[in-house]
C-alpha cells in the first residue's frame, strides 16, 4: 500500500486542522536541518519537503476536499527510482545527485499537481467561483500569517521570554526606583526633623538668654531702686540729725544767755 499525505504526517485521514498543524509541527521540529548529522542531511531534508507539501494540500480546506476525492498516493523516493528506472535507462537521460534525490523529485512531480490545480483553476469558472477562491486564498494566507510556522513560533516565544525578561526587568528597575525615592524621602524626613530640633533648640536657647537678660535687668533696677531708697534714707536722717544739732545748739545759746542775764543781777 502506498502512503498518503496522511502517511507523510503520521495522522488519520479524518484528523482536523489542529492535529494536523501539530503534526507538521512536530515532524518539522523533529527533521530541522540543524539537528542531522552529515549521513543524515539527505534524509532530512526530503523529509521536511515531503512534511512542507503534505501541509500545502491537507492545510488548505479547498486543496484537502480535491485531495480526499482523488487520494492520489504519494511514491516514496525508491518506489519513483523503480518506476521511471526503465524510461530514464532507455532514453540514455543522466541526471546530476544522488538516486534517492532523485527520487524525491520524481516523487513530488506526482505530489504537485494535487495542490496546484485549484491555482490553475483559479482563471476559470464563473465570476462568482473567482471571488469565493480569492477570498478562500486570502483567508488561508491571513491563517498562515497569523499561526506562523515553527520558526515564526520560535521566535514569537523568544521575543515573548524577551518582553518578560525586560517587563522584570522594568518592574525591578521601578521597585528600586520606588525604594530609592522612600530612602530619600525617608532621609529628608529626618533631615526637617533634625532641623525642627535644632530650631527648637536654638529658640529655647534665646529664649532663656531673654530671660536671663530681663531677670538681670529686673535685678538691676531692684538695686538701684533699694539703692536710691537707702540714699534718701540716709539723706533724711542726716537732714534729721542737722535739725537735732540746731535744735540743741539753740537751746544751748538761750540757757547761756540766760544764764548771763542771772549773773548780772547779782
Amino acid at each position: 500500500m502506498k502512503k498518503t499525505l496522511y502517511d507523510v504526517l503520521g495522522v488519520a485521514q479524518n484528523a482536523d486542522q489542529a492535529t494536523l498543524r501539530a503534526a507538521t509541527d512536530r515532524q518539522l521540529a523533529e527533521y530541522a536541518p540543524e539537528r542531522a548529522t552529515p549521513a543524515t542531511a539527505e534524509d532530512y531534508a526530503i523529509r521536511c519537503v515531503a512534511v512542507r507539501e503534505a501541509w500545502y494540500v491537507l492545510g488548505d480546506e479547498q486543496r484537502r476536499a480535491a485531495y480526499d476525492g482523488s487520494l492520489r498516493p504519494v511514491m516514496t523516493p525508491d518506489e519513483a527510482i523503480a518506476a521511471f528506472a526503465p524510461e530514464l535507462q532507455s532514453s540514455g537521460l543522466r541526471l546530476p545527485g544522488s538516486p534517492r534525490l532523485i527520487g524525491a523529485l520524481l516523487a513530488l512531480l506526482l505530489i504537485l499537481p494535487a495542490g496546484w490545480w485549484f491555482r490553475l483553476g483559479a482563471t476559470v469558472g464563473s465570476p462568482e467561483d473567482a471571488a469565493a477562491r480569492q477570498r478562500a486564498e486570502v483567508e488561508r494566507i491571513e491563517r498562515e500569517q497569523t499561526e506562523g510556522s515553527p520558526e515564526d513560533q520560535a521566535r514569537e516565544r523568544e521575543a515573548r521570554v524577551a518582553r518578560e525578561a525586560e517587563w522584570r526587568e522594568r518592574r525591578e528597575r521601578e521597585a528600586a526606583e520606588r525604594a530609592e525615592r522612600q530612602r530619600q524621602q525617608e532621609v529628608e524626613q529626618a533631615r526637617r526633623e533634625a532641623d525642627s530640633v535644632s530650631r527648637d533648640l536654638e529658640y529655647s536657647r534665646q529664649r532663656a538668654e531673654q530671660d536671663e537678660r530681663q531677670q538681670a535687668e529686673r535685678a538691676r533696677r531692684e538695686a538701684e531702686r533699694l539703692a536710691a531708697e537707702d540714699r534718701r534714707e540716709r539723706e533724711r536722717q542726716a537732714a534729721e540729725a542737722r535739725r537735732r544739732l540746731e535744735r540743741d545748739k539753740a537751746y544751748l545759746e538761750r540757757l547761756q544767755r540766760e544764764n548771763q542775764g542771772y549773773r548780772s543781777d547779782y
